[in-house]
């Protein structure tokens, strides 16, 4: 230990537990703490030195714990340090936790630190109290002839139901290593493959200096992606923006919950992690990464033609063939023409009653004008639009066939945008696109950004929204209605691809 005292102002704290519920609860208290309540104060947490570039933006000093308590072996993969067989949910002895925080209180001058012990146990009352998350990366850089993938073969004691088995795990990155640059991460106690050695590999579970932590971020940042069972290194992915495949039983948290980046996620639903083989994984992760190849061919596509024209919502729809697909506000065609120009477009309904208040013109010479110019604008485009001089709710009755994509820019209202959203929605198919205009618009009657926010909750939608950088005055929303794809191994089993929040070019 050192010889380290604090004689400051300071805040202190300290971690022993497992490291997704640091993540993604403790240390984003303590980092909201720093900046909205105790700006002046030096942060001292003590807990595993390798855990330091999580919290090195807001921590001044991470201390190790003691020699002794560490001596003790405790299990660190629970809530607390308990001691090893204790049962799920057990709490370090009142002894051992006592006796720690009498070794902490060495450091530093009591009568100036504010001591913040964190919940314990399974404790969620962080859940409802401010947090600030930052997102993990590197500015190094890293030389690789091959596409980096980093795979995290968790092999715990505690919980092993939750163990994908070792034979798979080595089988997997026998194959990845045909084509990738594999990088190994997990600690030796709790992962398997921590001999494993080969080309084209390189394995970092045992390697134990200073800057590990800093190694497995590095290469997170410059991976096509991740592949993990559902555990820490699964948060760390997250928390790096590193496309991750998650092999788990809790979907809605890892791809909804605690993705605090909206990092794009594959998630492979198990109800026995034993069921799980290694081609289905390859499988997996290939369907993956071209749906991530995909969008990203998207926005490098065309960016001195198309961009300048086509609204941030639909450039995922480039390259897409034979679409179908509904403008809902039409005015005088501009968006129209663009979307017909720019995209292979089979058939689009145009819907826009050109009556009452259009854009807030309400005389019948006004109107009629504006709808002129926009059949004038579109004649060229006949045999690919279908005109639909209808409100909505009545223009949905004359289509037919399911829709790849709808642009909602109507009545701003919220009770009109939220009925459009709710009619065309149903009306779109499953991985089929829900976008439209304004989410940030202020004036008043304007309730775009409400009604989406509250679709996208109640109906589990990954919700987005964007500024145009060649036209600020465009900020677009868009819902992406999640695809599902049947399993070739497990018909129960489903892959949940989000696609990526605001990647503009």
């Amino acid at each position: 230990m050192t010889e380290l005292y604090i004689d400051e102002p300071c805040v202190v704290s300290f971690f022993t537990g497992e490291i997704g519920w640091f993540l993604q609860r403790w240390q984003g208290r303590l980092r909201f703490l720093k900046r909205e309540k105790y700006q002046d104060r030096k942060f001292v947490l003590f807990m595993n030195p390798h855990l330091h570039p999580f919290v090195n933006d807001f921590v001044a000093y991470t201390i190790d714990l003691p020699d002794w308590f560490k001596e003790l072996k405790l299990e660190t993969d629970c809530y607390e340090s308990p001691p090893i067989g204790s049962p799920p949910g057990s709490l370090t002895t009142p002894d051992v936790y006592a006796k720690l925080i009498q070794s902490i209180r060495q450091f530093y001058n009591r009568d100036k630190a504010i001591e913040i012990w964190p919940p314990r146990g399974c404790n969620y009352i962080v859940e409802n109290k401010e947090q600030v998350f930052s997102r993990y990366g590197t500015n190094e850089s890293v030389t690789s002839d091959r596409p980096i993938i980093c795979v995290f073969p968790r092999g715990r004691t505690r919980a092993a139901d939750r163990n994908v088995p070792e034979f798979v795990w080595r089988e997997l990155v026998d194959k990845l290593k045909e084509t990738f640059f594999v990088v190994l991460g997990g600690t030796p106690g709790g992962s398997f493959l921590v001999d494993y050695e080969s080309e084209h590999v390189l394995n970092l579970i045992k390697y134990n200096e200073e800057d590990k932590t800093d190694k497995i971020i590095m290469f997170l940042s410059h991976a096509v992606c991740s592949i993990s069972s559902q555990s820490g290194p699964t948060h760390i992915s997250l928390l790096c923006g590193c496309p991750s495949h998650v092999i788990g039983h809790e979907m809605k948290r890892h791809a909804k919950d605690e993705n605090r980046f909206n990092t794009p996620t594959s998630f492979r639903y198990v109800t026995d992690y034993r069921a799980i083989d290694a081609d289905t994984i390859i499988s997996d992760i290939s369907l993956f990464i071209k749906r991530l190849l995909e969008i990203d061919s998207t926005l490098s596509h065309g960016r001195d033609t198309v961009y300048t024209t086509l609204r941030p919502a639909l450039r995922s729809l480039i390259g897409k063939p034979e679409l179908v697909g509904a403008e809902i506000g039409v005015f005088t065609g501009r968006n129209s023409e663009s979307m017909l120009d720019s995209l292979d477009i089979k058939k689009l309904y145009l819907i826009d009653p050109y009556k009452d208040n259009v854009a807030g013109f309400t005389r019948e010479e006004a109107i009629n004008s504006i709808k002129i110019e926009a059949h004038n604008r579109l004649d060229k485009y006949a045999d690919r639009i279908v005109w639909l001089q209808k409100k909505s709710e009545d223009a949905i009755l004359d289509i037919e066939e399911d829709l790849d994509f709808v642009y909602i820019d109507g009545n701003h209202r919220y009770e009109y945008v939220k009925k459009d959203i709710e009619l065309y929605a149903a009306k779109v198919k499953d991985g089929g696109l829900v976008a439209g205009h304004d989410f940030d618009v202020e004036n008043e009657g304007n309730g775009v950004q409400r009604a989406v926010k509250e679709y996208a909750e109640a109906n589990y939608f990954s919700a987005y929204s964007a500024v145009d950088p060649k036209d600020p005055k465009t900020h677009d929303w868009w819902l992406i209605k999640e695809s599902i794809f049947d399993n070739i191994s497990n018909e129960n089993s489903m892959i949940i691809v989000k696609l990526i929040q605001d990647r503009l070019a």
